[in-house]
């Protein structure tokens, strides 16, 4: 029979907690801490636990390894005592999907040790949404999952804590041009806080100079907002200087202030507030505009507090946090909160952040930083405004355009004629020539053509058009990306689909030759061509109209259709490509019209071991582990001899 141990810890409030391991020597530290945790609420969890041990040759054993059991550690015996020391909580702030801003912890004790194929399930929980068909972006950076084989961690992209992570499609990479930033220092001046108003008077040059070399013609202005307490005069208790681009304007307002004030605990943080809201001349919507709050102590109101406070119930002027956080949703403000005391003030800022999230439907959120001491100022500062900036930019692109569909095919008289130069149609390349590499010249063939005034349909990335071709009199169907954006208008991306469709047909013309004889079914791919419209930048993707009933086969995100009779070839004709590309490409999202043992393919997806080497739809290797997650090798596979090839 196990015989339980006493184990003495050492605790926060520095009390000695008395917690029973109930196996004895054979209990692990996970569940050494769950009981920790279990004996009072304000233990942290378990990830945020590190238990030291005193040995009695006076060194310190950090207890780390969650698994290993007390019998582990010389010396550690029963009724030995521990000490808890409680670690800062490890945060991102991720913004992605649906349009708001989450707080996501990294449950672990190692944090920068955590696999990034852990955060994206950790991810997946926090938004309810399968991720394999977006990417985690760092600034302008995506979060690799695996690396020329090496399982990537936290640490191998430098992040740290309170960092902004982006979820965007897959293919998407972000340069941020000529952004125009207002960034306001909302500082509490009183008596502690001297070397924290000189450190942000010293960082501002250094913060200019990096933001001006991270974006490409930064334009930025500055503003400071000092508050102190309702100890000093009415006139002077807040001041100000208004957005300028003089660093000496700047210098020589923050030069000349003294902390000074605040004989209670709290400050006048809503005057602060009020002033930044009410006096400064933020920029219109174009703009992106960041507050940094550096402040060591909460507002006034024992409900964001324990402190002594000279007014618990609130503000003596009668501002309210909600009133505040509206003019923060209504201007678009990016709020940082430095802190310097978490302890004080993370009530306060609770307190905050569920208002702010109220009236701006979780679009925005305050996000806290460590300026804990002066020195770090400068990098919180200039850590907050990328992270802004970047955040600002990835919103701005992934905007949907709203979509009104009409299903009629239109009248074509009343609609203007588009002149433009589309590409031409390309002889079937042989896997030879593939391998040599595939170059697809631009559009340099005249067109004129029409299109309905509203797409008839809408797919995951485009917008589908009826079209005529005037100048070879027939039907076609036009496309394009429904996302707005340079970076979804760009000829580099339409010109990527056309190099998928003659990968798609080359492969396929392949595969259907070793089908013969055991089918006589013959599958074709629809040519695809590019149109650059003339007198403006708008991009089409061009191909015959369809007649029939468009069946799916699979998508480029795991599904399998087993329903058309064709279903079992179209699936091989997938693994095939897979098997034949030597394991480096998966061609999916197999759709199309089935006539008179014809399968005319559209619209079809490669998934490469680049994401977004061959467009949006391209998921990568995490793409082709998803199709042969749920692909089942039916007589067509077995036939060519493609189920002894599987990962």
């Amino acid at each position: 029979m196990t015989t339980s141990w006493t184990i003495k810890v050492k605790g926060i409030t520095g009390e000695i907690l008395k917690v029973q391991a109930v196996h004895g020597a054979d209990t692990t530290i996970l569940v050494l801490k769950e009981q920790i945790k279990e004996h009072h609420d304000m233990h942290p969890p378990a990830h945020r636990q590190r238990l030291v041990f005193h040995k009695p040759d006076s060194t310190d054993v950090k207890l780390e390894d969650l698994n290993s059991k007390l019998s582990s550690y010389d010396g550690l015996t029963d009724g030995s005592t521990l000490v808890l020391v409680v670690l800062n909580r490890f945060v991102f702030y991720v913004s992605g999907l649906d349009g708001k801003i989450h707080e996501v912890e990294i449950p672990s004790s190692t944090p920068k040790d955590y696999l990034v194929a852990d955060l994206c399930t950790l991810l997946e929980k926090e938004f309810k949404h399968n991720l394999s068909k977006y990417q985690i972006l760092f600034r302008k950076e995506p979060l690799e999952i695996i690396r020329h084989g090496k399982e990537m961690r936290l640490k191998d992209f430098s992040l740290k804590s309170s960092d902004n992570l982006h979820i965007t499609e897959l293919g998407i990479t972000i340069t941020v041009v000529n952004p125009q930033i207002d960034l306001c220092f909302l500082v509490d001046c009183t008596g502690s806080m001297q070397s924290h108003i000189d450190a942000v008077n010293n960082c501002i040059k250094v913060v200019q100079h990096d933001l001006v070399q991270e974006f490409q013609g930064c334009d930025i202005r500055f503003a400071f907002v000092r508050y102190t307490d309702y100890d000093q005069p009415h006139s002077s208790r807040t001041t100000y200087i208004d957005f300028t681009k003089s660093q000496s304007d700047f210098y020589s307002f923050v030069d000349e202030i003294i902390a000074e004030g605040g004989k209670d605990g709290p400050e006048d943080v809503m005057g602060g507030l009020q002033t930044t809201f009410g006096h400064l001349t933020w920029g219109d919507e174009d703009v992106i505009k960041v507050m940094v709050h550096v402040a060591d102590a909460p507002c006034h109101g024992s409900q964001y507090h324990s402190l002594n406070d000279d007014y618990p119930d609130g503000d003596p002027a009668g501002i309210t946090h909600d009133q505040m956080m509206e003019k923060v949703a209504m201007n678009d403000i990016q709020y940082w909160f430095s802190f310097i005391e978490p302890d004080i003030t993370d009530k306060m800022i609770q307190i905050f952040n569920e208002s702010l999230k109220q009236v701006s439907d979780q679009r925005l959120l305050i996000r806290q930083i460590t300026a804990k001491k002066p020195e770090e100022m400068g990098e919180a500062v200039k850590r907050s405004v990328m992270n802004s900036v970047y955040g600002a930019e990835i919103t701005r692109r992934s905007k949907m355009k709203p979509c009104k569909v009409d299903t009629n095919c239109p009248d074509w008289d009343p609609i203007a004629e588009m002149k433009g130069k589309r590409t031409t149609s390309l002889p079937i390349k042989s896997m030879e020539d593939l391998q040599g590499g595939l170059v697809v010249e631009p559009p340099a063939t005249d067109i004129c053509f029409k299109c309905a005034p509203y797409p008839f349909a809408e797919g995951e990335e485009c917008l589908v058009y009826h079209g005529y071709d005037v100048t070879r009199t027939k039907k076609v169907v036009l496309k394009k990306y429904k996302r707005e954006g340079e970076e979804f208008n760009k000829l580099d991306c339409y010109m990527k689909e056309t190099k998928v469709r003659i990968i798609t047909n080359t492969y396929t013309q392949s595969f259907t030759k070793k089908l013969k004889p055991q089918s006589s079914l013959q599958i074709v791919v629809n040519p695809l061509e590019i149109v650059r419209c003339e007198g403006s930048q708008q991009i089409y993707m061009l191909e015959p109209f369809l007649i029939g009933n468009i069946e799916k086969f699979n998508n480029n995100a795991g599904m399998v259709s087993c329903k058309p009779k064709e279903s079992d070839t179209m699936q091989a004709l997938s693994h095939y490509s897979w098997v034949s590309s030597g394991k480096s490409m998966l061609i999916c999202d197999l759709q199309g019209v089935s006539l008179h043992s014809v399968v005319t393919l559209t619209d079809p997806a490669i998934h490469s071991m680049t994401p977004g080497g061959y467009g949006f739809t391209d998921h990568g290797p995490n793409g082709i582990k998803r199709f042969f997650k749920t692909h089942k090798c039916g007589v067509t596979c077995k036939q060519m001899g493609l189920s002894d090839h599987l990962p």
